[in-house]
């Protein structure tokens, strides 16, 4: 086939689907925030906002690249949550704290326990899952130790929160109404991550076709905070399987080449030659392809997914 397979990885920042974002894994169905924000909900109302807090701390990660690890374990505590099942804060044995910081870890802990056993889901619900989720947080933060702005955030978030909770629980202040949730953005468009081009038959030059799809992925690759780009060549199978492996090479070659000069001289750009020994479109040894199938209207030919 007459063809270079374009795949976009794209940095975990953004909401849409490349192969390495995590959401749409099928490793876990908590990879997805987006899955676990739209849970219905079975709990009480402690565990419906302990399901919007954690939500929340995954989304962070999330967007922050921070820790993959930590999103989808905030994602089973809220998905948990939404269930209805009893969730508890994050315990010592779960974090390798530093020494330095055990102690007043273990402290906090200790009074968020007492506040949620005297009744503080039922009585404090929306200030107690916020004063859970912050100390989740703050161990978290806490046991990385790389960011110091945010390990206080959440401290401060905690304590606050814990502060709150307390008097409402033991000293029976009302628990102030929640404010009111803030309007959803809407999420932005679904950008593609995989485009094909096609090459003239036995030719590696790109076509005027090829370079606006080349265009356009490039724009999307600056859209969406574009980390790496692999290039996978193919040919078909006519002409020697040597002469098609070093043909999807050069095609390969020259793609990389349009990127580069669109301002991608400094990406991470891989170049896979395939040959005629991964076709798309199966052919007996010795047969062309037939024609690339670019459509004849512009707008349908600029982006062909795969």
């Amino acid at each position: 086939m007459h063809s270079i397979r374009i795949l976009t990885i794209a940095s975990l920042a953004t909401l849409l689907g490349a192969s390495a974002v995590y959401a749409g894994s099928n490793a876990s169905p908590d990879w997805n925030v987006g899955d676990v924000r739209a849970l219905t909900q079975h709990g009480s109302q402690f565990q419906q906002n302990l399901h919007r807090e954690y939500v929340a701390l995954a989304q962070s990660e999330l967007t922050e690249e921070s820790d993959s690890h930590s999103m989808v374990y905030y994602n089973h505590k809220a998905r948990q949550s939404a269930a209805g099942y009893p969730v508890a804060p994050t315990m010592m044995t779960e974090r390798d704290v530093p020494a330095a910081f055990v102690t007043d870890l273990t402290d906090g802990r200790a009074s968020l326990m007492r506040m949620l056993d005297a009744g503080g889901p039922s009585k404090a619900p929306v200030l107690s899952a916020h004063a859970q989720s912050q100390f989740d947080c703050w161990i978290e933060e806490q046991t990385e130790n790389r960011q110091p702005k945010k390990i206080a955030l959440c401290r401060d978030e905690f304590n606050s929160a814990l502060v709150q909770a307390s008097a409402v629980v033991f000293d029976k202040t009302p628990e102030p109404a929640p404010a009111p949730a803030p309007m959803a953005a809407a999420p932005s468009p679904r950008l593609p991550a995989n485009y094909i081009v096609f090459f003239d038959w036995n030719k590696a030059a790109v076509t005027p076709e090829a370079a606006e799809i080349i265009r356009t992925a490039a724009a999307n690759a600056g859209t969406m905070g574009h980390v790496r780009m692999v290039l996978t060549g193919h040919t078909d199978s006519s002409g020697s399987a040597k002469y098609n492996l070093k043909l999807s090479q050069r095609r390969g070659d020259d793609v990389r080449a349009q990127f580069e000069a669109l301002g991608f001289a400094n990406a991470d750009i891989q170049v896979i030659s395939k040959g005629e020994a991964d076709q798309l479109v199966p052919t007996d040894d010795g047969v062309r392809e037939p024609e690339h199938p670019y459509p004849a209207q512009a707008a349908q030919r600029r982006l062909l997914l795969m």
